[in-house]
């Protein structure tokens, strides 16, 4: 099964493979994103490290290392903001991401509460009562459900981003990710690069939704700097 899904990362995405395969780098997301992304910063930077230390904002990735678009720029020192309202996941930033500012949060268009449903996949947790419903009777089981407090992007980003520019914002809320993107204010906070879940699951595979964010991301200035197959990478163009 390991040697399946390195085949497939090699067949997606050949060049970051071939860095692994050498030893260079070791990859921690899904699909090779960070060292991706890692490769377009120095593209833009002229092959030369950035001398500041980067910043992100990681939103519902489940993990805080395995899987996860993040954890590569955490092991280079780098630190950012960890958006996660599981319970038992927050514990496991808290613990593993200690220099990162680790919020117990959802996001939303407004402030306020919503309910978050707990899968015995922890992959597919959502505070979405449509997605609940579909991946129940499709087969997934809920475990646990509780209340959970919700902010908007923007507002977080107002209380601990301040001036700093925001390098990767990372989401992946199953269903919910343009709450996430419509509660942020895109003129004063932009990311340089933004990764997104763009496809939806089913037990017959991945079906990617363009119609869903690629008109909202050309909408406000961005353009499609990678597609890796589950997640597509989208590049500030102003």
């Amino acid at each position: 099964m390991l040697l399946l899904r390195q085949i497939k990362k090699a067949i997606l995405n050949p060049f970051s493979a071939l860095l692994y395969i050498l030893g260079v780098t070791k990859c921690y997301s899904q699909l090779w994103e960070d060292i991706i992304i890692d490769f377009l910063m120095l593209k833009d930077n002229g092959g030369k490290e950035l001398e500041r230390k980067w910043f992100y904002i990681d939103i519902g990735w489940n993990d805080p290392v395995h899987a996860n678009n993040t954890y590569f720029f955490y092991k280079k020192w780098w630190t950012g903001i960890n958006v996660e309202p599981n319970r038992k996941l927050i514990r496991a930033f808290r613990s593993k991401r200690s220099r990162d500012t680790n919020l117990e949060v959802a996001i939303g268009k407004e402030n306020g509460e919503l309910t978050f449903y707990s899968f015995e996949v922890s992959q597919v947790s959502t505070c979405d009562p449509a997605t609940v419903e579909r991946y129940t009777a499709a087969w997934h089981k809920v475990v646990d459900q509780y209340i959970v407090p919700v902010r908007t992007m923007e507002s977080i980003c107002d209380e601990y981003v301040w001036e700093r520019q925001i390098d990767i914002l990372s989401v992946d809320v199953e269903w919910l990710d343009m709450m996430v993107f419509e509660s942020n204010n895109w003129e004063k906070y932009r990311p340089k690069y933004v990764i997104v879940e763009t496809v939806e699951h089913s037990k017959d595979g991945w079906m990617k939704q363009s119609d869903v964010f690629d008109p909202f991301f050309q909408s406000i200035g961005y353009a499609i700097a990678w597609e890796t197959g589950a997640n597509t990478i989208y590049r500030d163009a102003r």
